[in-house]
């Protein structure tokens, strides 16, 4: 289930939120699914710069990320991918 859209020039994504354990630690960390609405594409995961030994801070925290923020990051995980 989609957790906000956001738009990059004419194109829409849907955004979800997972949280992610990192092995041997007590530590999760926030992880972001961007899917292109309409036209086909894959789903690019984004990695955020937020921990927490508590998933409920972490989803607490995606709360208050901006759509500019979100754009941002999307943007630069695009213009890392392969054409």
């Amino acid at each position: 289930m989609a957790w906000r859209t956001i738009s990059i020039g004419d194109r829409k994504w849907t955004v979800a939120v997972a949280v992610e354990r990192r092995a041997n630690t007590a530590s999760w960390a926030l992880m972001l699914a961007f899917r292109p609405q309409g036209a086909p594409g894959r789903t690019v995961w984004a990695e955020c710069p937020m921990q927490s030994s508590s998933r409920a801070v972490l989803y607490e925290q995606a709360e208050r990320i901006s759509d500019s923020s979100l754009i941002g990051l999307l943007e630069e995980h695009l213009a890392g991918l392969p054409a």
